[in-house]
């Protein structure tokens, strides 16, 4: 195959892959069909991007780091399968989220593959594509949160006081929107250009942060925006300053204004949320940390640290976290409902640590640390005469690293974070400007 057909295969691959996550969210939001499907076909495309990615490496036989650091995640992944406490669990996943060792690898497959994929119309497409898919989400967020119980005769899946979209949590909807507003608020703030059109879609997905109503994907909100004025300072001679003062302005009050009707709609609720949240903070700056802050984060962090000593080098077995205190009957219940068994970190950095071990820890923080590395040495040269792809792909990244540290991975979700990477890590080794 030439490079164009190359091209061609990769773009057929990975929208067919974002069409089935979204296809799935639909069914799986109506109850027509369950995590082990949605799992076993992941890992089959899974197959599928290894045959690809083998095909690629053997024809251009070129070394890559990467091979290196998953190669030794893998292993260490394997070993936490071993020596897991439940290991049909390790291998297939805790019921409800099947995040098991297959589908991991399938994730990290995906990456490889998609650091093949350069900067090209069909690799747009992907990026156009999901757009498209998290404005539906949006849209079908905004019937939930107006009470909209019937589309026709079609029932509205609602099973929360705000929206969840097609995700079926609030959670896994806030963190797609947050990914989607990395990838369009550098196509609109960090450009000397000014497009109606990439403003609105920004807004819309902002509109999507809020009425997810989770304060995780709120905060991250937040960071982007600082992220993006702290990249504007360092770069400031790259930027016309009257264009971008009024695009902040701009966004700024727009935002607000989304901000006031949601919780208008919402009967305050959010705003009570973001206060809640406030007040929660400087009780922390102050020292004052209580269990039940952050929806009870605060309370499973501190159980699950306690455990992890017993289970430091391969931790307790992958996606195996309701087992913790198992063996002396003190299972991590929820901090508000009686008798509900935690099973996931809500930390995706302590969910790897204590699940999979500090092996797999290490070298899953060396993978995300070196992408960051790589990709400020390019963000510090990088040409602004033109929207670039490489800042969008870098914020939806870091957007999305910044929200797990308050969310859990999903099968629905995390292979969009894997693509997205392997595509940032594509044009900031590949590319030249």
């Amino acid at each position: 195959m030439n490079e164009r057909k190359d091209k061609f295969v990769l773009g057929i691959f990975f929208s067919f892959l974002a069409i089935f996550l979204y296809c799935s969210s639909i069914l799986y939001s109506y109850f027509a069909i369950d995590m082990d499907i949605i799992a076993n076909i992941l890992i089959f495309l899974g197959i599928i991007s290894l045959a690809i990615y083998l095909y690629f490496s053997f024809k251009i036989k070129k070394f890559k780091i990467w091979n290196i650091i998953i190669l030794f995640i893998f292993f260490f992944l394997y070993l936490s399968y071993y020596f897991a406490f439940d290991k049909y669990v390790a291998l297939r996943g805790f019921y409800g989220g099947r995040e098991g060792l297959f589908v991991i690898f399938t994730y990290y497959l995906l990456f490889l593959l998609a650091t093949m994929f350069k900067k090209s119309t069909e690799r747009n497409f992907f990026l156009i594509l999901i757009t498209v898919l998290g404005i539906f989400n949006v849209i079908y967020g905004v019937l939930q949160v107006l009470d909209i119980y019937y589309i026709g005769s079609l029932p509205v899946a609602r099973n929360w006081s705000v929206s969840s979209g097609f995700l079926f949590n609030p959670d896994f909807f806030g963190t797609f929107m947050v990914i989607l507003v990395g990838l369009w608020l550098p196509k609109f703030l960090l450009s000397n250009k000014f497009k109606v059109l990439n403003l609105l879609i920004l807004l819309i997905f902002v509109l999507g942060v809020f009425i997810s109503g989770t304060m995780g994907s709120f905060l991250t909100l937040i960071f982007l925006f600082f992220l993006s004025i702290i990249y504007i300072l360092y770069r400031r001679k790259a930027f016309n300053k009257k264009i971008i003062l009024f695009k902040y302005f701009l966004v700024g009050i727009s935002s607000f204004t989304i901000f006031i009707l949601v919780s208008l709609i919402t009967n305050d609720n959010l705003k009570d949320d973001v206060l809640n949240m406030g007040a929660e903070f400087s009780s922390v700056v102050t020292g004052d940390v209580k269990e039940e802050f952050g929806t009870g984060r605060i309370y499973i962090w501190k159980e699950a640290l306690k455990y992890f000593p017993k289970y430091i080098y391969t931790g307790i077995g992958i996606d195996n976290f309701a087992y913790l205190g198992f063996d002396d009957n003190t299972f991590i219940y929820d901090s508000y409902l009686e008798d509900n068994v935690v099973y996931k970190a809500h930390n995706e950095f302590l969910q790897i640590l204590v699940t999979e071990g500090i092996f797999t820890f290490i070298f899953y923080l060396i993978f995300l640390l070196l992408i960051i590395v790589i990709s400020f040495k390019k963000l510090s040269n990088l040409s602004l005469n033109k929207e670039n792809q490489i800042l969008c792909l870098f914020f939806a990244f870091v957007g999305y690293l910044f929200q797990s540290i308050f969310n859990i991975r999903i099968i629905l979700i995390a292979p969009i974070f894997f693509v997205l990477s392997g595509f940032l890590v594509a044009d900031v080794t590949n590319e030249k400007e």
